[in-house]
């Protein structure tokens, strides 16, 4: 509690709600900065928006504006050598006895092994967690739908060169505004496909429904890098990761200037964080 407090995260549980007077919350709204560019698409969420064309049809392999008002944070090197390896211990340790899965409980996730971590002992696994949940708190701050607090538990997902994680949105109540990640020891390719949005107003989108090629946006994460899924992405896509095979793929059709040659996808662990979604979930009022 105390550590997240420093860093300036909320603790867990989050603290209820201040009340405040008209008067001072029409002064508070009267400073607040102006609004970026993917504000709008928060504030709509019966709308499903379509990313900039040109993120489509190709390997996005940094943060671009498009890719920012379309939702994702991306940061190469996010963490150090030492913050990786000292991950990669606690993962090794939490998974060593743990088989890999061949499926998941939800079918999500193919090839796998998981656990959830809320407790890092070692000072740079510690640092490297605080600062992937700050940026993510950050990049953020004001959005409509995200939580008062950070979920406690990280997850930690390993899989081997063919293993996978199918196209899905993270749980639409339990969790809420972003998913944020570490991507440790190899490349990976994310890649975001719009839902099908249904005819009814209200009802759920539907996920998995866009063809290849139809508003897919595939992503490069590199080793040590982090991502940060929010807004438009976060509630309008979903978002998988390939297996080996179709990485592949991927990086064969890209041109060789593009500086994604040489890329290989091998064993993957990624570091997950999210905020707490509706209120009543656990226990949580905001």
């Amino acid at each position: 509690m105390r550590q997240a407090r420093r860093h300036g995260l909320p603790g867990y549980p989050p603290p209820q709600p201040t009340r405040r007077c008209c008067c001072r919350a029409a002064s508070t709204a009267a400073a607040a900065p102006a609004r970026p560019a993917w504000w709008n698409l928060w504030s709509t969420p019966d709308v499903a928006p379509r990313a900039s064309a040109a993120l489509e049809q190709q390997l996005v392999l940094d943060e671009t504006p498009e890719l920012a008002a379309a939702g994702l944070v991306l940061r190469h090197e996010f963490v150090s050598a030492a913050e990786e390896a000292a991950l990669l211990e606690i993962a090794d340790e939490h998974l060593a006895a743990v088989p890999y899965a061949d499926d998941h409980y939800d079918s999500v996730i193919k090839g796998y092994r998981e656990c959830a971590v809320s407790v890092f002992p070692d000072p740079h696994a510690e640092a490297a967690v605080q600062r992937m949940r700050l940026t993510a708190w950050r990049a953020t701050d004001g959005a409509p739908r995200r939580g008062s607090g950070m979920y406690p538990h990280v997850q930690f997902i390993d899989l081997p060169p063919d293993g996978q994680i199918r196209a899905h949105r993270d749980n639409m109540k339990l969790f809420g505004e972003f998913t944020c990640g570490l991507n440790l020891l190899s490349s990976a390719v994310m890649r975001f496909r719009p839902c099908r949005p249904t005819p009814t107003q209200g009802e759920e989108e539907e996920e998995g429904e866009a063809e290849e090629g139809e508003g897919v946006i595939d992503v490069l994460l590199r080793p040590r890098s982090l991502y940060v899924m929010h807004g438009p992405l976060r509630w309008h896509y979903t978002h998988e990761v390939l297996d080996a095979a179709a990485s592949a793929e991927v990086w064969r059709k890209q041109p060789a200037e593009e500086g994604c040659g040489g890329e290989e996808r091998g064993r993957r662990i990624s570091v997950i964080a999210r905020d707490l979604g509706k209120p009543g979930v656990f226990g949580v009022e905001w």
